[in-house]
């Protein structure tokens, strides 16, 4: 019967007791079979759910003196030196190798060679204790010692009768596993099918956090086993669990150890809640539109020497068949002008609907892009809505009188603003237009009057009423801008009918000027007619 501890950096065999020598090891303690002592401890998630366990093993013993060692009693200190040696070998066990790894294979093994072994893999010695020398001893006759352990791999071999079989443990090596899921509100919004006439609908945020400690998983007396760091048991925990845009609207149907026995009421994450229960959160997975995740982040820390490895991920959660959010302002404007102008301005926030890990590029610009092009022509609709409620006293015109575009593609962001106004245009395809009608003794007041000068008259001359008026003058004006496409010809006649609808009757036309500039499409008409004082 022997405790045995094989360090996994070193290879060697080292004795702790239960032997008379040394014999089929690299070195140790020789002495009695040592006391020890077992605690097994459960590790779980705060929830119950089994991680796996931990051993603390702690032995104590009494170390005597190598056969093998030559002392001569009579000579000063021989035995105190020897008990020394002993206590060196204790101090020094499993520190002349570098670099050590810090555990190995501890086997407590009965007499006689029989199979009952208590055994662990990953044993790391945590301390070595000497207490002070008894006075029977005198300190030069035997040497107690206590060594501590931790272990979490059980690999003993149980062949009594009452045997339970061989141990199972999850798949990774864990010592603590977190995951917790947030949702919340935002302040941004998007229209149903990218119509600014439809309902406005909610965005969320949903926030998914994973941390997990990993523990060393070794393969055999000399290597950890394929990524049996710590940390890479950490790691493949925590990526077992990740989830994607799509995903999220899917149940979780396993615990945080892949165990689907125990895991009857499922959770979906979109919903915060079973998939039947949307008592809590709205039914984000069934709700139509059906929500999906975009602009998917990921914040990933790894801390090596803690062996934790932590993923914290967030979704924007808005409509699967929407690419941007908007933010869409109506401003209607009244100067007691001839008009009154709408204006409308939006912006559309473009949603990246890649996952973290999939592509390095965004296309954030694309989908906002998308969205601009299906809403830009919608906008009248809106802004003769407000202009109703504005309580316009006139028809707001079905015509853009102004727009302006802007993008960012670094930020994904489209911006665009069109102005309405209610002005009346009777010019075909006119931009815009003014007409003025100027009148010259209209109602035929002017009078004529003689002017006769009188040689001497201090008074001046004589001022005599012919009895008669002058002519009557009327004389029509029209400027307009005309629409791109319609400035090749300009617009003679259209633009004489309606300033003809001025002409007096029985008046004669004296002047008429025309002006056109046909790059930038404006047109003057100009129109005099005279006649008598009706």
């Amino acid at each position: 019967m022997a405790v045995l501890y094989k360090p996994h950096s070193s290879g060697k065999t080292l004795l702790i007791g239960g032997q008379s020598t040394t014999t089929g090891a690299s070195g140790g303690l020789v002495g009695p079979f040592p006391k020890f002592s077992i605690d097994r401890e459960e590790l779980s998630t705060p929830d119950g759910t089994y991680l796996g366990t931990k051993f603390s093993i702690n032995i104590t013993g009494i170390a005597t003196l190598n056969s093998g060692d030559s002392q001569d009693i009579t000579q000063p200190g021989e035995r105190q030196n020897a008990v020394m040696g002993a206590s060196l070998t204790a101090l020094q066990l499993d520190r002349d190798t570098f670099p050590t790894q810090g555990a190995g294979l501890l086997q407590i093994t009965p007499y006689g060679g029989l199979s009952n072994t208590i055994e662990f893999n990953d044993a790391r010695l945590l301390s070595v204790s000497l207490p002070e020398q008894q006075d029977e001893s005198a300190g030069v006759q035997n040497l107690e010692y206590s060594f501590s352990f931790e272990a979490y791999q059980d690999t003993s071999n149980n062949s009594s009768s009452g045997s339970t079989g061989t141990t199972k443990d999850p798949t990774y090596k864990l010592s603590s596993a977190e995951e917790s899921w947030d949702l919340s509100e935002n302040d941004s919004v998007f229209f149903k099918s990218n119509n600014p006439n439809s309902t406005l609908n909610k965005t969320f945020t949903l926030t998914h956090s994973l941390k997990a400690t990993g523990l060393k998983d070794y393969a055999s007396l000399s290597t950890l086993d394929t990524n049996g760091e710590a940390w890479r048991q950490a790691a493949l925990w925590v990526k077992d669990r990740l989830k994607t845009c799509d995903s999220i609207k899917n149940p979780i149907t396993q615990d945080l150890t892949g165990d689907s026995s125990f895991w009857l009421t499922q959770f979906v994450p979109v919903n915060m809640n079973k998939e039947s229960d949307a008592t809590i959160a709205p039914d984000l997975k069934n709700s139509t539109p059906s929500y999906k995740g975009f602009n998917h982040v990921r914040t990933i820390n790894s801390d090596l020497s803690a062996g934790t490895y932590s993923v914290e991920e967030s979704w924007l959660l808005s409509a699967s068949d929407l690419t941007a959010t908007h933010e869409i302002e109506v401003s209607v404007e009244d100067d007691k002008g001839p008009f009154v102008t709408v204006a409308v301005n939006a912006n559309f926030q473009g949603l990246n609907s890649s996952n973290f890990n999939d592509e390095i590029t965004i296309d954030k610009f694309d989908q906002a892009e998308a969205s601009y092009t299906a809403m830009k022509d919608k906008f009248y609709t809106l802004a003769n809505s407000a202009y109703g409620n504005f309580d316009g006293e006139g028809n707001l015109r079905n015509e853009k009188i102004s727009e302006s575009y802007g993008e960012n593609r670094t930020t994904g962001t489209i911006t665009y603003s069109v102005t309405f106004n209610d002005d009346v245009i009777l010019l075909e395809n006119a931009f815009s237009e003014s007409i003025s009608i100027n009148y010259d003794n209209d109602e035929g007041l002017n009078e004529v009057i003689a002017k006769i000068p009188i040689i001497g008259r201090e008074e001046g001359p004589i001022i005599q009423d012919m009895n008669t008026t002058t002519i009557k003058i009327v004389t029509g004006t029209l400027d307009a801008q005309m629409k791109r496409g319609f400035r090749t010809t300009k617009p003679t006649a259209a633009a004489t009918a309606i300033l003809e609808q001025y002409k007096p009757d029985n008046s004669f036309q004296q002047a008429k000027t025309e002006s056109w500039e046909i790059k930038s499409g404006t047109y003057n008409l100009s129109i005099s007619w005279e006649c008598n004082v009706q």
